[in-house]
């Protein structure tokens, strides 16, 4: 394994370098900062490449801060340093937070979205929360609550591969 300059994370050897992009072993692209053509300074007749990436989680862009700025706009935060930490690992779930802020306020216009982590005491799992804090009677909560899922989140909860919940909690 490679570490790299950036992060620390660990890259399996043997990536390439295509069209300015590292490629390594997985279906996981990086950028790579090297002008194209590049010529590799060599040793003992390998080519030796120092490269910083970012991963590339959101359709070909880094995540930076002002995407998570975006997705949790209009949440409060429990533990915001954890919040934040974990959109940046799971950053899959950016624009999903976004759409579920719009389809949750059709359906519970003026209840306080929270966001928070969670973890599984079963395991070393975690999970990020949207919860909506609603006042309304557990029947009415319960009927919303349905035709949202129906609406929007059953056809979407797939693409949070298990990293997202929505929930909701009585004020």
């Amino acid at each position: 394994m490679a570490k790299t300059a950036q992060s620390n994370k660990s890259i399996p050897f043997g990536p390439q370098i295509r069209n300015n992009a590292l490629h390594a072993r997985s279906n996981t692209f990086y950028v790579v900062s090297l002008p194209l053509p590049y010529k590799a300074p060599q040793h003992r007749g390998i080519a030796v490449v120092q490269a910083t990436w970012v991963p590339q989680p959101i359709h070909g862009q880094a995540v930076n801060s002002e995407h998570v700025t975006a997705a949790i706009q209009g949440y409060a935060l429990r533990d915001e340093e954890r919040v934040v930490q974990f959109l940046c690992t799971h950053a899959h779930i950016l624009p999903l937070l976004i759409e579920a802020r719009e389809h949750i306020r059709q359906y519970f216009p003026d209840s306080p979205l929270v966001l928070e982590v969670a973890d599984d005491p079963e395991s070393t799992d975690s999970q990020l929360v949207a919860i909506i804090i609603v006042s309304s009677s557990p029947d009415e909560v319960a009927d919303r609550l349905e035709q949202f899922d129906r609406a929007w989140w059953l056809g979407a909860v797939r693409r949070a591969r298990g990293d997202l919940c929505i929930t909701v909690e009585f004020a």
